[in-house]
């Protein structure tokens, strides 16, 4: 499926029929559903990401949802420089990065 632009939508413009950029606008703003529905297009890569960086399901699970926590503390911060996917992907790594650190840290 194309646009008239000759681009491939992506998944998340298909599921919802709404551009991400306006999904953004509106969790910017403090809209819930806006914010949930980014969430749910972007958690499975995520989580796929942080898997490989822990090894370790719980792990994984526990940098995914400390992720998400802080994408919505620093929502505000987004500036767009980047995709949506790559700076919630980036905060993942950090989150993951920093379990494996306490981890090792702690034996």
């Amino acid at each position: 499926m194309e646009s008239r632009n000759g681009e491939v939508p992506s998944p998340l413009q298909v599921g919802t029929g709404i551009g991400e950029a306006s999904l953004l606008a509106a969790a910017k703003s403090g809209e819930a559903a806006a914010l949930d529905t980014l969430y749910r297009a972007h958690a499975e890569k995520l989580f796929r990401t942080v898997h490989r960086i822990t090894r370790n399901r719980e792990d994984a699970e526990d940098a995914v949802q400390d992720s998400l926590l802080r994408a919505f503390l620093h929502r505000k911060s987004f500036d767009g420089r980047s995709t949506f996917s790559t700076w919630l992907t980036r905060i993942g790594m950090n989150s993951a990065l920093m379990i494996l650190r306490k981890k090792r840290n702690s034996r």
